[in-house]
């Protein structure tokens, strides 16, 4: 009988033992799956935001691209009429140039820019401020009929 007591309380002692680990074992692993839980949802709360800057950044050229495609149509449509002087011809050339640079480097910024769409990248130079502004006026006039520019 007293060995069975003992065998019994040995037992006992064997089973809180494993239930104590296993129980050790358990806290470890929820610790673990509580950090991979936020650790998980911080990588989507940064994917959200990434994705969103993208949509946005998308939206802003798409937006971008839009004026100088205008803009293009409508010096392709100048090029067209027959009685077109070459002083006419020069400067629609000279805008389609430019609006296609311009197009060229919002897809550019575009494919540079997609995992940051944060970044927005400038190129400092020298230029002729009355030229950038006569060129801005001419290409708005283009646009819209319905709209002068004096």
């Amino acid at each position: 009988m007293v060995e069975n007591k003992e065998r019994l309380e040995k037992h006992t002692r064997d089973l809180e033992d494993c239930l104590d680990d296993r129980t050790r074992e358990l806290r470890e692993l929820y610790q673990r799956e509580a950090v991979a839980r936020a650790e998980l949802e911080r990588t989507s709360a940064e994917l959200d935001a990434s994705r969103r800057r993208r949509e946005d950044r998308v939206s802003v050229i798409a937006h971008e691209l839009a004026t100088p495609l205008t803009t293009v149509r409508g010096y392709a449509q100048i090029l067209g009429r027959a009685n077109l002087d070459a002083t006419q011809r020069d400067r629609a050339k000279r805008i389609l140039l430019s609006e296609t640079q311009r197009m060229e480097r919002l897809l550019n910024d575009l494919v540079r820019d997609q995992d940051d769409a944060a970044d927005v990248s400038l190129r400092m130079e020298r230029c002729n401020l009355a030229a950038v502004a006569r060129e801005q006026v001419e290409s708005a006039s283009a646009r819209s009929k319905r709209h002068t520019i004096v």
